[in-house]
């Protein structure tokens, strides 16, 4: 009876401490509309998200996100307020503010415009001639950044790509900048039948990049993010997981 009651508290102990030793530890992200990569209306939060929160979920971290309106989703991280944020787009700036996983996911930056528009350019100063839409918040990479004070752009921005499509709808602008599977997602679920036929995109892609979970240089533990997502999107890779959550973007499984 007394090996019972000595081996009993010892018992509890290791059951207490084993518990421990499983409990994940939590991941704050700041983020914002992207539909159908980021958004808290889709299974998994989006396809770049759902990669995001696996990676760490792979080292031991569970992943709670915060929406915002980009920019503000932006600053807030910038300042450190939380562990990261995504997803984005390397550029000068964010370069010099925060640290960069490696790559989540990829991202195609094409031209849309109305069907019954012809719109021709094969440099990125022939773009000069057009009303061009963008969406608040969003970077679209050095060159065009640097192309569009060059050549005196005329831009026109809008708060939402949602926005911004139905400015090509009304001809307000004659074409728009957005990502291919963002903007057909958008076509597909934002508009009737016959108003997402008048839109089309010129074959010609704008920019083709990659996006990344980033987190500010202001916070110590940063770096030690980085390292732990790097190592849990290379253990997806391997494993195969990438290209599953791939197939399923494809086949439209992160609509709820």
């Amino acid at each position: 009876m007394k090996k019972k009651l000595f081996y009993l508290p010892i018992l509890f102990l290791f059951v207490m401490f084993q518990g421990y030793g499983f409990t994940q530890q939590e991941i704050v992200i700041s983020t914002g509309e992207w539909p159908p990569y980021t958004s808290k209306k889709m299974k998994h939060f989006g396809y770049s998200l759902h990669i995001v929160s696996k990676a760490f979920e792979t080292q031991g971290y569970q992943v709670t996100y915060k929406f915002f309106p980009w920019k503000r989703a932006y600053a807030m991280a910038e300042k450190g307020e939380y562990d990261g944020t995504g997803v984005y787009y390397k550029n000068k700036k964010r370069l010099e503010d925060f640290y960069f996983s490696n790559p989540v996911s990829s991202s195609t930056i094409v031209i849309f415009h109305r069907k019954d528009k012809v719109v021709e350019w094969k440099t990125i100063e022939d773009l000069k001639k057009y009303r061009i839409g963008i969406t608040l918040g969003y970077s679209y990479g050095d060159e065009f950044n640097n192309a569009s004070k060059k050549y005196g752009f005329r831009l026109d921005t809008s708060p939402t790509d949602i926005s911004g499509f139905k400015k090509i709808l009304k001809n307000r602008i004659e074409i728009m900048l957005c990502d291919f599977g963002v903007g057909y997602w958008i076509l597909q679920n934002e508009f009737d039948a016959s108003q997402k036929l008048l839109v089309t995109n010129h074959p010609k892609p704008l920019i083709e990049n990659t996006v990344h979970f980033i987190a500010s240089k202001k916070r110590k533990d940063s770096k030690e993010k980085i390292e732990i997502i790097n190592k849990g999107l290379m253990q997806m890779k391997t494993s195969g997981l990438l290209e599953k959550f791939l197939d399923n973007l494809i086949d439209g499984n992160y609509s709820k």
